[in-house]
This record gives structure tokens, C-alpha cells and sequence, in this order.
């Protein structure tokens, strides 16, 4: 088949005019048949297993060689090696760039003011004991990552952290014949994150995370970012957290001074904005459905004390029990925060409305006790009239002062009949003062809240 294809190759170019066909239909089908025939040809010549067979012995030796070789490279390498001593001892700081990857930020947790987060650290150096001769990198796994210097890096503001090792240790290392080092690894650290919740629940909290060695000082180490302060740091595309939003991450280098010497330091600042949704349907939804329920009180009678006296303890001791709840899933703190001043506002509203109906109440009471010192009194004048009279010889000047008397008492009870209209007309105030001045004040509160957190 070889050398028909090989026939083919020879003769067809260069064919005599004698031999060359015509130009016509039968030319162009006798030249597809040859190009079909041709291309037959030449995929099963690929594909023919003589020819695989040779292929994988020439890659397999190829592997077998390079394998070779490069654990030949790394047992020279590590022959003299010795990874107590940083880089260039004695001479120059080794510079250490720094880039992550973040995989996940956690739940941020305000009552433990911390925050979760998964990430690929990654760090390069150069280390000149290392070099060898090549034009392609090693990626080395094992144990040689207890042969070799590591950077002693930690994070300053970390809890704990801990690292993967499912199904293997999750780190990657790899030499450059230059002498680079670049070594990632995998972690989960939980650090601190001081919050200020002044303006809890519309707070933009600020965490940071601070990188740098343990042992050595500028003298001996400096950290820097790889690819710059806003490029070194990448983060997943779906990160989504609970109640916060991710507004940016923030890269600096800074040194730290201490008594031991200057120490070179990473940054990252992350600005994570609250949700407002979650404080709104949980909470201020609640507290002005109890407000409103608590103004149910000013259309029942007054006189239907059990009613009211019900209505207005329930809400009250509901609207007390939601402000706990509240608390209770915050820290104690000493400020008072936006949320606070709402719940005061609601609580406060609730518990006018039982102080309105004690002070009705109490009109009342003293308006019976009056009117029924009155009536007694009347009936007093009513029987020393008719003694008077009785007797035959009455007082003219007696009888008249009595009658005066009498008719003044009938004027003060007769008044007393619109102490009622006057009771309800305080309920009828009191039903639209109520929810017009809630409405305000709560109008009030959010436009400060709102002009007040932009600040930030």
C-alpha cells in the first residue's frame, strides 16, 4: 500500500502531456478517486499499530529519561542542602512575593466578631542554592517539602486555621532552573474582625488580615505583593455570604516596628456592606405590626377595661420580648445603635398606648368619685328642704339659701354628663396623634440613618 501511495506521489506530478488526462468531466473523477484513495491511505498509515507501538516505546523511553534526570536534579539539589539557613545568609533579604487565590469567604459571625475564609496561598522566592540546568520546571510533591526553606509566614489577626489534606496534603512546589521557588498551598483561616456597630443594621464592617514572618525581620525577609496591590489578589466568582455583600478587597504593605526589629507586613482589607433586607422582614416589620396592634385599644370603649388593659400588657410584653431577641444575637455593648433607637421608638408607642388608657381610666374614677359626692350632697339639701317645710314655720332666708344650693348641685351633675364625649374625644385624638407622630419620627430616624452610614 506504501508503495502505491509512494507510486502515486512519483507519478501523477510529473506526467508526460501523452499520459496527462483530458480536462473534462472523466479528469475530475479520476482525480477525486485519488484524492479519496490518497487520504484512505494516509490515515490508515497513522493509525496502523505498527506505528502506535513505535510511538509509545519512543515516548515511554523519552519519560523514562526525563524522570531520570529529574530525580537526578533534586538529589544533587538536596546533597548539600541546608534548609535551616535562608536564602543569601549573610547577604541580601530574600524577597518573598505573595498572591492568593480566595476560594469562599465563611458567614461572618457578629457575636464572635470573626470571619471564615478558604483560600490558595501562594508564595515565591528565589533561592540561588537551587539552581540547576534545564530549560523545564520540576513540580515536586512528597516530602521534600520538609527538605527545603519555607518563609515562616503566619497571619497576625488569625483564630485558627488548618490545612487540607484530603486525599493528599493539598500543596504544590516547584523549582525553576533560575533558582525560583514557588510553593501553594491550601488553608482555611478564621480571623478577627473587630466591628464597630454604631450603625447596626446599615454597618459597613472592615476586615483584616495581615501577613508576615514570624522570626524574620526586614534584615533578613521582605514581603511583597506579586502582581501589585490590586492585581494580587483574585477571588471566586460565586463567593456569596448570608447577610453580607462583598464590596472590595484592599491590598497594602506596611512595616511594623518592635522591640526586636522592623518586620515587613502584607494587608488585606476587606469591606463587606450589611444587608438591610434580613433587619427589615425579621425585625422592624414585627415591631410596627405590635405598634399598630397596640392602637387597636383606642377603638374599644373605655369602660371595657379587661379588653384594653389585655391588648395594650400583650404588646407591650411582645414588643419587649422581640427587643431581647434582638440582643441577644448581637453583642452587649456600650453604644446605642440605629436598631436600638427603633426598638426604644416601638416600645415606647406601645406602652403610651397602655399610659393612654390609664390616664382615661383614671378621669374616670375621679370624675365617678366627684359626681357621687355630689349626689350625696343633693340629697342632704333635698331632706333639710323638706324638714324645713314640714315644720310649718320655715326660714324664709334658709329656704332660699338651701334652694340655691340645691339648683347649683343639680348644675355640677348635670355637667358631668359630658365627661363621657370628653373621654372619647381623647380616644379619637389619640387615633390619629398616635400613628401621625410614629410616622414622622420613624421618617425622621431613617433619613438620618441613611445620610449618617454614607459617610463611611
Amino acid at each position: 500500500m506504501v508503495a502505491e501511495v509512494t507510486t502515486w506521489f512519483t507519478a501523477s506530478p510529473f506526467q508526460t502531456d501523452q499520459h496527462r488526462p483530458q480536462i473534462g468531466c472523466s479528469a475530475s473523477s479520476s482525480m477525486s478517486a485519488q484524492i479519496s484513495w490518497l487520504a484512505f491511505s494516509f490515515i490508515f498509515f497513522m493509525f496502523d499499530p505498527a506505528t502506535l507501538a513505535d510511538q509509545n516505546d519512543k515516548d515511554h523511553d523519552l519519560e523514562t529519561k526525563r524522570t531520570a534526570n529529574a530525580t537526578k536534579t533534586l538529589d544533587l539539589l538536596f546533597k548539600s542542602y541546608d534548609k535551616r539557613l535562608r536564602p543569601k545568609f549573610g547577604g541580601r533579604p530574600v524577597t518573598v512575593y505573595v498572591d492568593l487565590y480566595i476560594v469562599d469567604i465563611g458567614e461572618i459571625s457578629v457575636t464572635s466578631m470573626d470571619y471564615r475564609m478558604t483560600m490558595y496561598f501562594r508564595q515565591t522566592w528565589q533561592d540561588p542554592r537551587l539552581r540547576f540546568s534545564g530549560t523545564s520546571q520540576i513540580v515536586a510533591q512528597g516530602d521534600i517539602l520538609n527538605n527545603i526553606w519555607i518563609p515562616d509566614t503566619y497571619f497576625k489577626d488569625e483564630k485558627r486555621s488548618n490545612f487540607h489534606e484530603i486525599t493528599k496534603k493539598n500543596y504544590v512546589l516547584t523549582f525553576w532552573p533560575n533558582g525560583t521557588v514557588f510553593f501553594s498551598i491550601r488553608i482555611s483561616v478564621t480571623g478577627v474582625c473587630p466591628m464597630k456597630l454604631h450603625k447596626y443594621p446599615m454597618d459597613c464592617q472592615k476586615c483584616q488580615l495581615n501577613i508576615m514572618s514570624y522570626s524574620y525581620s526586614k534584615v533578613d525577609a521582605i514581603y511583597i505583593w506579586k502582581r501589585g496591590h490590586e492585581h494580587s489578589v483574585e477571588q471566586a466568582t460565586d463567593i456569596s455570604l448570608p447577610q453580607m455583600d462583598l464590596v472590595r478587597i484592599k491590598g497594602s504593605e506596611t512595616t511594623d516596628v518592635y522591640s526586636t526589629g522592623n518586620y515587613s507586613r502584607l494587608s488585606l482589607t476587606f469591606t463587606f456592606k450589611r444587608r438591610l433586607s434580613l433587619f427589615i422582614t425579621e425585625t422592624y416589620l414585627p415591631s410596627i405590626l405590635i405598634v399598630a396592634l397596640s392602637w387597636i385599644s383606642f377603638w374599644i370603649n373605655y369602660k371595657a377595661a379587661p379588653a384594653r388593659v389585655a391588648l395594650c400588657i400583650t404588646t407591650v410584653l411582645t414588643m419587649i420580648t422581640l427587643t431581647a431577641a434582638v440582643q441577644n444575637s448581637l453583642p452587649r455593648v456600650t453604644y446605642t445603635k440605629y436598631s436600638d433607637w427603633i426598638l426604644i421608638l416601638c416600645l415606647v408607642y406601645v406602652f403610651g398606648a397602655l399610659v393612654e388608657f390609664a390616664v382615661i381610666n383614671f378621669h374616670d374614677s375621679l370624675e365617678t368619685r366627684k359626681r357621687d359626692k355630689l349626689n350625696r350632697k343633693l340629697k342632704k339639701v333635698d331632706l333639710e328642704i323638706g324638714s324645713d317645710t314640714g315644720d310649718g314655720e320655715p326660714s324664709d332666708l334658709k329656704t332660699r339659701y338651701l334652694q340655691r344650693q340645691l339648683s347649683s348641685l343639680r348644675e355640677k351633675i348635670k355637667s358631668f354628663t359630658e365627661q363621657d364625649v370628653n373621654v372619647e374625644r381623647i380616644d379619637s385624638r389619640s387615633r390619629i396623634l398616635f400613628p401621625l407622630t410614629f410616622l414622622i419620627i420613624n421618617v425622621a430616624f431613617w433619613i438620618y440613618f441613611v445620610i449618617d452610614s454614607a459617610r463611611e
